[in-house]
């Protein structure tokens, strides 16, 4: 069909000039080194357990936006439940099938409280701490503008995680939600 050696110019174009997705992936990546970057750059001060648990939110946040399920799971633990007892695996399922039926997903997130426990704050080892998180979550077909939720159109959730940390990071064992309103807010 092609000389050998030749491509159709689609192709040749595609090369030149790549796709949209390959640029955000990009964009993303970057950030991300330059994130780690600045973590590293910070290493003499000890960020902050809220600023950790903080960090653990966008990246959940981000990956469920772009249904990483994979990413998103990693923030659940091997033993999590929820209050309708679902295993981590039975979790992973439910939101395979919310990402089936859902073309794009928006969430609009504002963090409530943060609790360190404090009977493990006294701890020095990090894999018996623990925390309290309260999160309202937005989950919205369109992009939500700006960090007003006034006129956000989509489900508004409080969730309640208990979390521990595992090594560095922080991860939800269990978690509770139920609906709630703007005013809540």
């Amino acid at each position: 069909m092609y000389a050998s050696g030749q491509r159709p110019c689609w192709q040749e174009y595609r090369s030149i000039h790549p796709s949209r997705s390959f640029n955000r992936s990009i964009a993303a990546l970057l950030t991300s080194v330059l994130f780690l970057f600045s973590l590293a750059a910070c290493s003499d001060k000890q960020i902050s357990e809220e600023d950790q648990i903080k960090y653990m939110v966008e990246r959940a946040v981000t990956a469920a936006e772009k249904k990483e399920l994979g990413a998103l799971i990693d923030v659940l633990t091997e033993s999590y439940s929820d209050k309708y007892n679902k295993t981590r695996k039975q979790a992973g399922k439910m939101l395979r099938l919310y990402f089936f039926r859902n073309k794009s997903i928006h969430l609009f997130t504002r963090i409530k409280s943060i609790e360190i426990l404090d009977d493990t704050a006294q701890q020095t080892d990090d894999a018996d701490k623990r925390a309290i998180l309260q999160i309202y979550v937005g989950l919205a077909g369109r992009p939500v503008k700006g960090d007003s939720p006034l006129g956000l159109r989509a489900d508004l959730l409080l969730f309640t995680m208990d979390l521990i940390k595992d090594d560095d990071d922080w991860l939800v064992e269990k978690s509770d939600w139920k609906r709630a309103s703007q005013d809540d807010l």
